[in-house]
């Protein structure tokens, strides 16, 4: 029987993995230090505390398939407060190895990590580039890669690994530039655009990559690869605001706020590997999903 086992289930991609899951009539199961937001079955632990809960051992190890998404995920926290990422995203990860590593059942373990691994990228890379980390939040990624892919070594572990680019959609942390953006537009408030809005990124709406981590979960001939989870999609925080401003009569003021130490400039991806490995393809257009935003 397939059983589905997700870490991070309570945060903002992790709801939308586990309800598309579900909407295919998988057991999925959620993990997170934080309340369950999806229905079904829920552990409430935080993989910190996991090394000595011999029962919860006895109950991961029953899973066929994993997906995992726990992480601390915000670079700029990252540079004042690294060893929450050390903590959390490194050792966090190591805990849940030792549990599953050699458990008979599980015949997937799907990482994902980040295109922050890549750090700032002059051209749209693929998943040969060489990584160059520009964070603790992106070291912590690669450390997580680094160490999964040891486990896929040393103890046999089923992984596949899935680099995501920037999200966006429904159910996002408000300090993140599309909702801050919205609630901006909202409220009539000041908007404060870091720099001076030239950076650059992938937009991928979450539904889209909840579609592609499904598949990766499932799709043959994948195991020990890495997969870029990007839109191709690139467009500088200055298009996003006036696009966003496009859909209201009165958009709010913008003023410059300083570079954040860690931010990328650009970051783009190719991901022919994914498409051609899994047949999945974004939906959609970016302004479409924005139009669709001012209804969340």
């Amino acid at each position: 029987m397939t059983r589905v086992l997700v870490t991070g289930s309570s945060g903002f991609i992790g709801r939308h993995v586990v309800t598309r899951l579900q909407s295919d009539g998988l057991d999925v199961t959620g993990l997170d230090r934080r309340t369950g937001h999806n229905s079904g079955d829920f552990i409430h632990k935080d993989l910190l505390d996991l090394r000595e809960d011999f029962p919860l051992h006895h109950r991961l190890k029953s899973f066929t398939h994993v997906i995992h998404l726990a992480a601390e995920a915000y670079v700029p926290t990252s540079v004042t407060h690294p060893d929450r990422y050390v903590q959390n995203n490194v050792i966090g990860t190591t805990n849940l190895i030792e549990v599953l590593a050699a458990a008979p059942h599980v015949t997937r373990f799907l990482l994902v990590s980040s295109c922050e691994v890549y750090g700032t990228t002059s051209l749209p890379v693929d998943e040969s580039a060489a990584p160059r980390p520009a964070s603790p939040y992106a070291a912590s990624k690669l450390s997580q890669e680094a160490f999964c892919q040891a486990a896929a070594q040393c103890w046999g572990l089923p992984l596949v690994t899935a680099r995501l680019f920037n999200n966006y959609g429904p159910g996002q942390q408000p300090d993140r530039l599309i909702p801050a953006l919205i609630r901006a537009c909202a409220e009539g408030t000041e908007f404060s655009m870091t720099s001076d809005g030239s950076q650059t990124r992938d937009w991928v709406h979450v539904r889209d990559t909840a579609d592609a981590l499904a598949r990766l979960l499932f799709a043959d001939d994948v195991q020990g690869g890495i997969y870029n989870v990007c839109a191709e999609n690139e467009v500088s925080v200055h298009e996003i605001c006036r696009l966003v401003f496009s859909h209201v009569e009165e958009p709010p003021k913008v003023v410059r706020a300083s570079a954040i130490e860690g931010h990328l400039r650009r970051s783009a991806g190719i991901g022919r590997k994914l498409r051609k490995a899994t047949g999945w393809s974004p939906s959609g257009s970016l302004d479409g999903h924005l139009k669709e935003a001012f209804t969340y």
